[in-house]
């Protein structure tokens, strides 16, 4: 794995620092991929200083709602990398966004239910909605999101909310709006 920390020091990389600023002068997305919970909550403090705007932070595994895998390596990694919800609240006041990806949830209905709670809780307006369908074995990315959204109706999100996390939001996030 590329980590963005030095994993003793718990400092950004030098050259993390270097990409931080390209990102603020060019108003782009950072977006944070595949790095872990503890660098995630060490460069987005960093890059909101730095002047970034835009932040996503995706993958994200919930404490208590996508902690559950198929072998026992995978759930101690989930394990560890799970957020709780003061975490995530800490990253929406520094400008995060919290990116969720709807295969994650298709035929998870109790998740699917607590991701609701989630939503109502941070908000619609600090949460975005893909589909993370772009490969060859998973349901087609149109088909993942409807699944998706019609759970999230049934669990008592709005039209206007679903609208903010699949439009108004991704929108803002590309300077569309």
């Amino acid at each position: 794995p590329i980590n963005v920390i030095d994993l003793k020091t718990e400092k950004l990389l030098p050259e993390v620092h270097d990409i931080i600023e390209l990102v603020a002068e060019n108003d782009v997305i950072l977006d944070t991929c595949h790095i872990s919970k503890k660098e995630c909550m060490i460069l987005i403090p960093e890059a909101r200083r730095a002047g970034c705007r835009k932040i996503l932070i995706n993958h994200i595994h919930l404490r208590g709602i996508t902690d559950r895998a198929f072998d026992p390596a995978v759930d101690q990694m989930l394990e560890e990398s799970a957020w709780t919800i003061e975490e995530v609240k800490q990253m929406v006041k520094e400008g995060a966004v919290m990116e969720h990806s709807a295969a994650m949830y298709v035929g998870r209905r109790n998740e699917t239910k607590s991701l609701a709670e989630f939503i109502k809780e941070v908000g619609a307006n600090s949460c975005e909605i893909a589909s993370n369908c772009g490969g060859m074995h998973l349901l087609h990315p149109v088909e993942t999101m409807r699944y998706l959204i019609i759970d999230l109706l049934k669990n008592g999100i709005s039209e206007a909310e679903i609208e903010t996390m699949t439009k108004r939001v991704p929108a803002r996030l590309l300077n569309l709006d």
